[in-house]
């Protein structure tokens, strides 16, 4: 078998995160690319998913800045590649997968810089480009929610979109921004709770060399969607004025409710 960016990633995040530290440094060795991370040797495009586990086994790094440059490199890969509204996944077809994992990245890249300053990112990534796709992925994730709580009327991608929002709304956003993406994010909990007895029947929205569906993920995901913290963190009120400099755009149909 090939060496895997991805599984190597989140392997190396579990670790770290239940106090069993391990190294990034043979994952950063391997993978990295002049402007990137790849999945495997001779991979023809990057992965918009691998690198955001890279990202967060790099945070969770109790040395995060002795691979600062890697860090900014994938950073400024992925940011630019959603400014570009470019945030499909060749591992799974719904971009909501993609647009959580963004937003888990971008709040651990925020609160990382918030408790230790990541050298080198700079202050317009962090001031300006990060908050402001952070305000998109809520619009987006609010505009494409159903009637009925859902997204795309699937529980694991329903449970996606949760997720996204859970993490957006540990940022300090003024109270208007907090209670629509609350209400959206209750509305998206109640189709999950309502349909529990199906979260282990899984859609394929998966990709390997054909397209296939995990009752083990599906049933992940959406006790995750359930269970993920939503509180606002603590944050310096620099951050604060950043976050309530304007307002955020939704659409109107959030807004005339």
């Amino acid at each position: 078998m090939l060496p895997d960016a991805d599984d190597t990633a989140v392997s190396t995040l579990v670790l770290n995160q239940t106090n069993r530290t391990y190294s990034p440094s043979s994952m950063v060795s391997e993978f990295a690319t002049a402007e990137n991370f790849r999945t495997y040797a001779f991979e023809s495009n990057p992965s918009f998913s691998a690198n955001c586990n890279i990202i967060l086994a790099l945070l969770s790094s109790s040395s995060t800045n002795k691979y600062s440059s890697h860090l900014n490199k994938a950073i400024k890969y992925l940011v630019g590649s959603a400014e570009l509204g470019i945030i499909t996944d060749k591992w799974n077809t719904s971009e909501n997968y993609s647009r959580m994992l963004l937003c888990r990245v971008l709040y651990d890249v925020l609160r990382r810089h918030h408790l230790e300053r990541i050298e080198g990112l700079g202050d317009d990534m962090i001031n300006r480009r990060i908050p402001a796709l952070m305000r998109i992925m809520l619009t987006k994730c609010i505009a494409a929610q159903s009637a009925d709580g859902s997204w795309d009327h699937v529980l694991e991608v329903t449970a996606y979109s949760v997720i996204a929002i859970a993490h957006i709304l540990r940022l300090p956003w003024s109270q208007q921004v907090r209670d629509h993406a609350e209400k959206a994010l209750q509305h998206g909990r109640q189709y999950l709770k309502d349909n529990a007895s199906l979260w282990d029947k899984p859609s394929r929205h998966w990709v390997e060399k054909v397209s296939y569906g995990s009752a083990v993920l599906s049933e992940a995901y959406c006790l995750a969607g359930m269970a993920s913290l939503r509180s606002e963190s603590e944050w310096t009120q620099e951050v604060r004025e950043i976050f309530n400099a304007g307002a955020v755009s939704l659409p109107e149909s959030c807004t005339s409710s």
